[in-house]
């Protein structure tokens, strides 16, 4: 099913804002074992300088997430499925071309993995500073062009009013011009259609275990000598920070809405000595080691379950290219 490994792609503007790493050399620290072999690429492939760094390859669980084209193509089918069945009730549901959602997709997912350590690219951190580059980023995937009504929300989602969410249960909840509304709305019907649940696929079974293995990872002793490495590094460069994610320190001050303003100098200024000390510290190899190790464990313990997992999800998306032709890559 995997073609390629792809890193977690929510909170890509979170962890950007939010990190900050490694100390200065001589620290006396002892560095963990080393890594395994780096991908040797910069985050946005342009020509490394002396403070670029490698990015390495994923972690052992990023194999069992879905790709931006499987992702792409159970969504796309549930899309297919929601416009004809809301065309049925008078509405109209907009569906993203094919192509721009994989697309969106794999940018989200490049992204992600360029930002697991927050900023390592030496030229995105002198252009953007905390930010991303936005000039070729769509909005929305979708625009539902929701008409506000309960009708409309009963069509889609089988509820009136509460959670915007596909609402679970069997029995329809009610009728619009005397034609029933299936069970979970439009939306809900669409997902178990394709994926056998009206909640759809929920979190793949693979991220969550490496979130988990991330937060064990970020409280190994050896972690957390890096961490004291790197604020150490920020302090001789007059920089406070307390992590790398969840930074209480000096990155408050760069707060912004990044997707619509530009960073200061200072904040450019901050943010390329993060780069240097992360650089100077091997941070991200170090660091990595440690979460593939960490990766590893949770994949011994859970061999039949992501097994079973990444058969459901095979399942989904299987079903997804009979319904709409719409191939996952």
């Amino acid at each position: 099913m995997k073609t390629a490994p792809v890193f977690i792609r929510s909170t890509v503007g979170v962890i950007a804002a939010l990190v900050g790493m490694s100390a200065c050399s001589g620290s006396g620290t002892e560095k963990t074992d080393e890594p395994p072999t780096a991908s040797s690429r910069s985050a946005t492939g342009q020509t490394q300088d002396a403070m670029q760094i490698d990015l390495p390859g994923p972690t052992p669980l990023h194999t069992y997430f879905m790709s931006p084209e499987e992702e792409s193509a159970v969504s796309q089918a549930q899309d297919v499925l929601v416009a004809q069945c809301m065309k049925r009730f008078g509405y109209d549901y907009a569906v993203p071309d094919f192509s721009e959602r994989v697309k969106r997709a794999r940018a989200s997912t490049d992204e992600a993995e360029s930002r697991l350590y927050g900023v390592t690219d030496i030229s995105a951190a002198r252009k953007y500073g905390l930010g991303l580059d936005l000039s070729e980023r769509d909005g929305d995937e979708v625009d539902e062009q929701a008409d506000p009504s309960d009708a409309y929300f009963l069509v889609l989602m089988g509820s009136k009013s509460g959670p915007r969410v596909p609402q679970n249960g069997d029995i329809s909840p009610g009728e619009i011009d005397g034609i029933k509304v299936p069970a979970g709305g439009c939306l809900g019907d669409a997902r178990k259609q394709v994926t056998g649940s009206i909640g759809g696929i929920a979190e793949e079974l693979g991220r969550d275990l490496w979130v988990q293995a991330s937060f064990r990872s970020q409280s190994d002793p050896k972690y957390l000598a890096v961490i004291s490495e790197y604020q150490a590094c920020m302090k001789q460069n007059g920089y406070n920070v307390t992590g790398i994610f969840n930074d209480e320190g000096d990155s408050a001050k760069f707060e912004r809405d990044l997707a619509t303003t530009q960073p200061s100098q200072a904040e450019i200024e901050f943010v390329v000595a993060q780069v240097k000390c992360k650089k100077d510290v091997e941070l991200v190899p170090r660091l990595h080691a440690i979460d593939s190790q960490y990766a590893a464990e949770a994949i011994d313990k859970n061999q039949l379950a992501l097994q079973e997992d990444e058969t459901r999800i095979e399942a989904a998306v299987k079903k997804a290219t009979d319904l709409v032709g719409q191939p996952a890559q």
